[in-house]
């Protein structure tokens, strides 16, 4: 998967600052696809006199955009790309065993890519996040990473019936334990017109980091969207990139990370 990641350098002229590292979701085939589609979607608000992209907002981030390998589905037959099987989103507890093999690939992929993002950022700046079956992707990747500058969820659930079948190992439990302690912060978006992930599992994501984690999530709900990206999301989104990678989060952060 790592040969097919589809990058957007920072423009032009400006420092690379900043990675986000973003999963798509089943509706597209691969990260070009998302990509292509994503940076279509502009703040409603004016930034410097007009919309703009997130890439237009953010100059010095760098975007990544992996490619989910093709995987037969064990409940339809048909051949997709996605991060690992599914049986429904609608109950994503659903016959775990099918979810095992592909959580633990996309894992080990997720941190051969973070492997090579951190030779040129540190590690504390590097953004994970998905939309739908790409957050659920990037979800097990976060808890058995170092800190993060923030984790991005669009349209969230989790497998959380094949998270105990994984068989983790004694540094990866360890891993775990650190980043419930960890303030990273955490945007959640999901539209309650969902027809693939019913808003309820967005709350509920919400309500889990809540109360089991130090994080600082900011969860929003839209009215339109549906399995994509809502008409306000982007606005939000830029005011959480904005505050997580430049603003007061991140010196905060920093300090923290000089033990001041």
């Amino acid at each position: 998967m790592a040969e097919t990641d589809y990058i957007v350098s920072p423009m032009i002229g400006e420092p690379h600052t900043h990675t986000v590292v973003f999963f798509h979701g089943e509706g597209h085939q691969s990260g070009f696809e998302f990509a292509r589609d994503f940076f279509k979607n502009k703040t409603q608000g004016q930034v410097d006199g007009r919309p703009k992209t997130l890439r237009e907002i953010f100059p010095t981030i760098r975007w990544v955009f992996p490619s989910a390998p093709m995987q037969l589905s064990e409940r339809t037959g048909d051949m997709t790309s996605r991060w690992f099987d599914t049986w429904s989103t609608l109950d994503p507890n659903k016959n775990p065993e099918t979810q095992v093999h592909g959580i633990r690939r996309t894992i080990r992929v997720t941190q051969l890519i973070l492997g090579r993002e951190q030779q040129l950022v540190p590690h504390e700046n590097i953004f994970l996040g998905g939309l739908g079956h790409g957050f659920a992707a990037s979800y097990m990747a976060y808890f058995l990473g170092k800190r993060f500058a923030g984790l991005i969820g669009l349209g969230t659930w989790v497998p959380g019936a094949a998270l105990p079948m994984l068989g983790w190992m004694m540094d990866e439990i360890q891993n775990i334990v650190e980043q419930h302690n960890n303030d990273t912060p955490m945007f959640f978006g999901h539209s309650r017109n969902n027809w693939l992930v019913p808003v309820e599992q967005g709350r509920s994501m919400y309500e889990i980091f809540t109360d089991q984690t130090k994080a600082r999530v900011e969860y929003h709900e839209y009215d339109d969207g549906g399995a994509w990206i809502a008409t306000n999301e982007i606005d939000d989104l830029a005011e959480f990139l904005q505050r997580a990678a430049f603003d007061e989060w991140s010196l905060i952060a920093s300090f923290q990370q000089l033990g001041v």
